[in-house]
């Protein structure tokens, strides 16, 4: 999860998440859900964003990097059983 975030991350959004995973070690498995939970809640809308390349007219996620994080954390948790 670290791999996708850097140590001194410039955005909110990312600062809290890693704030939230630097404590994995220190809390037990519901806090851990809880602050996950109301972090996911919180920066719902923006994890969404999308942009569209104007030359193909695709479109991608903005914050790549983030959404890997976040949904690793995410896959982790369902094939760790915590969920």
């Amino acid at each position: 999860m670290k791999r996708y975030l850097t140590l001194h991350p410039e955005l909110e959004v990312s600062k809290e998440l890693l704030k939230i995973i630097n404590r994995l070690a220190h809390s037990d498995k519901n806090l851990f859900i809880e602050m996950y939970e109301q972090w996911t809640f919180k920066w719902d809308e923006f994890l969404k964003e999308r942009s569209i390349d104007k030359k193909s007219g695709k479109s991608h996620f903005v914050y790549k990097k983030l959404r890997s994080a976040y949904l690793s954390i995410k896959r982790t948790m369902v094939w760790r059983a915590i969920y």
